[in-house]
């Protein structure tokens, strides 16, 4: 129940953060705190982090901002949460192939977690991560 609040409240700060300020300083921030996190190492398997991305999504689709706190929204969230817990994972920011359009998800151990994984490798190209 408490992850579910702090991923409600993490949904309006991240929302209200990259509205306010953009990606750029949002990534940054978020950078700062993967380094200090990485001496919190944490096992876990691949899909225990699905089942985390899955719960925060059956959470994000009953919050106000549904309709906005759309990929790059749950994909901070996730990657913050995370992070804090000494989980290894990279936030990546992609754009299509072939046609303007952007895209931002999480990937563990190489695994895309918040998405179909082929579709995402088939479709983005990487051209931000942390």
């Amino acid at each position: 129940m408490i992850r579910n609040i702090r991923i409600f409240i993490l949904l309006y700060y991240y929302y209200n953060a990259l509205d306010k300020h953009g990606i750029k300083p949002v990534m940054e921030k978020l950078k700062m705190k993967k380094m200090k996190c990485k001496r919190h190492k944490v096992d876990i398997t691949v899909e225990e982090v699905v089942s985390f991305c899955n719960k925060l999504e059956s959470v994000r689709i009953k919050h106000p901002l549904k309709d906005k706190a759309l990929c790059l929204h749950k994909s901070v969230v996730a990657y913050s949460m995370l992070v804090e817990r000494g989980i290894k994972v990279d936030l990546l920011v992609g754009i299509a192939k072939g046609e303007f359009e952007a895209h931002s998800w999480i990937e563990f151990k190489g695994r895309v977690l918040n998405d179909n994984h082929d579709y995402v490798k088939q479709k983005y190209k990487i051209i931000m991560g942390i």
